[in-house]
């Protein structure tokens, strides 16, 4: 479980070379590769994942805070592949099937993937955030 790009401690982008070595240990050993995109989902690299600038896909993503704009929700996405294993109760979640929520994030979502807002995320990145490879 990482961060594909890391928020605490200052903005760390990892180099393309670790984030696919990372990807080859994992599916050499049978290991699940999860990204936290808890902090950089949701629009707020320039495009809806940060995971989706990297080349490299999890097999599990974790999403939050933005996602709800400020209203409380949670999400674990993943593949298909794995997804077809999860029945009902094999995964819980606090604020799992809250109606409200759910709501609340769609619209969320709406919003943010209009091509204009992450147009406009990408256009101030370019003159705030150095470092980060496209």
């Amino acid at each position: 479980m990482m961060e594909p790009l890391q928020g605490e401690g200052g903005i760390v982008s990892p180099d393309a070379a670790f984030l696919q070595g990372v990807r080859e240990l994992c599916d050499k050993h049978n290991a699940l590769l999860i990204f936290d995109e808890v902090q950089t989902g949701n629009g707020r690299t320039g495009t809806f994942y940060a995971y989706q600038q990297t080349g490299v896909t999890p097999d599990i993503l974790s999403t939050a805070k933005s996602l709800g704009g400020g209203f409380p929700i949670g999400a674990m996405l993943t593949t298909e592949k794995l997804a077809a294993h999860m029945k009902v109760g094999v995964h819980g979640s606090t604020y799992g099937g809250n109606p409200l929520a759910c709501a609340v994030a769609e619209a969320v979502v709406n919003e943010i993937s209009k091509p204009e807002v992450l147009a406009g995320v990408k256009e101030r990145e370019a003159g705030s955030v150095k470092g980060w490879k496209r």
